[in-house]
Parts: C-alpha cells; sequence; structure tokens
C-alpha cells in the first residue's frame, strides 16, 4: 500500500496548536461569550487529539485524512471566531454619572467670596480650579465608549474627592477680621 500524504492534515493541525496556544483572556468578558469560547476550546483540543491519532495511524485512508483536515480546519475556525466574539461586560457608569452631576452643581454654586481672608479665599479657588480640571476628566472618561470598569471607578472617585476637597474649601472660607476699635495703651 502507497503511503497516504497527511500534509494537509499537518499544516491544519499546526495551525490549530497555534489558535489553541493563542494567549487569550477572558476576564471582564460576558459569561455567554466565555462559555462559547471554552466549548470552542474544548472542540478544537479534541480535534486536534483525534487529528494526531489520524496522523500517526499507519493504515489511515486518503478520505479519513482528508475529513480529519476538515475537521480540524472547521474546529480551528470556530475557535478563532468564538475569540473574536468575546465581549466585555458592559460598563456601570451610574457612580462616575452621579459623580460628575454632584461636582457640576458644586463647581457651578454661586459662592461668595468678599470679606474672607485671603488664605481661604485661595484654597477656595484653587479647590474649584482642581475640581474643574476632575470635572473635564470626568466627562471624558463618561464619554469614552472604550473605558474599562477600572477607569470608570477610578474617575468616580477622583470626582468625588474633587468634591469633597470643594465642599471642604468652601466651608473654611473664613471672615477676615475686623480691625479693633479699642486703641491700644
Amino acid at each position: 500500500p502507497v503511503p497516504v500524504d497527511k500534509s494537509a492534515l499537518t499544516e491544519a493541525l499546526r495551525l490549530l496548536d497555534g489558535s489553541i496556544d493563542q494567549a487569550t483572556t477572558t476576564d471582564g468578558m460576558t459569561e455567554d461569550s466565555v462559555r462559547a469560547y471554552e466549548d470552542a476550546l474544548a472542540r478544537a483540543r479534541a480535534a486536534a487529539a483525534a487529528g494526531r491519532a489520524l496522523e500517526a495511524d499507519e493504515a489511515a485512508t486518503r478520505d479519513a485524512v482528508n475529513t480529519q483536515a476538515a475537521a480540524v480546519q472547521e474546529a480551528r475556525d470556530a475557535l478563532v471566531q468564538a475569540r473574536q466574539g468575546l465581549t466585555p461586560k458592559p460598563v456601570n457608569r451610574t457612580a462616575l454619572q452621579d459623580a460628575v452631576r454632584d461636582l457640576d452643581a458644586s463647581v457651578n454654586q454661586q459662592t461668595s467670596t468678599e470679606g474672607m481672608t485671603e488664605e481661604s479665599v485661595r484654597a477656595y479657588e484653587d479647590a474649584l480650579a482642581r475640581a474643574r480640571t476632575a470635572l473635564n476628566d470626568a466627562r471624558t472618561v463618561d464619554g469614552n465608549e472604550s473605558a474599562t470598569q477600572d477607569e470608570v471607578n477610578a474617575q468616580a472617585a477622583a470626582a468625588r474627592d474633587a468634591l469633597n476637597a470643594l465642599e471642604d474649601a468652601r466651608r473654611g472660607l473664613t471672615v477676615k477680621p475686623t480691625p479693633s476699635s479699642t486703641p491700644s495703651p
């Protein structure tokens, strides 16, 4: 008997092995897309094992080799498709949007600095400038559709910190002492 050419099967297995070994993260992906990926990965490993067994079989027929090469290619295609189908979990922006709303209200709150000490006014103005920057940064992250949950959470915390600092500085505005009318001895 003439040996069957298994080069197509060998090449299909090489490509499938590359797909199986490709580093893929499923952190932060939806459960359904991870399940589909893991199922495709298990089927790919099974197809690779069956392909290797047939590749080692000296009595394998041409039809069996061709059928297995096609099955290995289909398993690779399904794995590639499942990897591409991994879907990020939706990002919860509620805390960030609440922080933006609250910080915006505080930044735009009318606050009189008339008759206040220079030091307390300077502290308030510095906090107000930092709050405006934090507000702009928070709006930028909120508008970024590719922002991760960690980025959204970090920006929400930064906006809350800026809000607290601004409120503290507003409460810290101190009235200038009036000069004493009592003559000094």
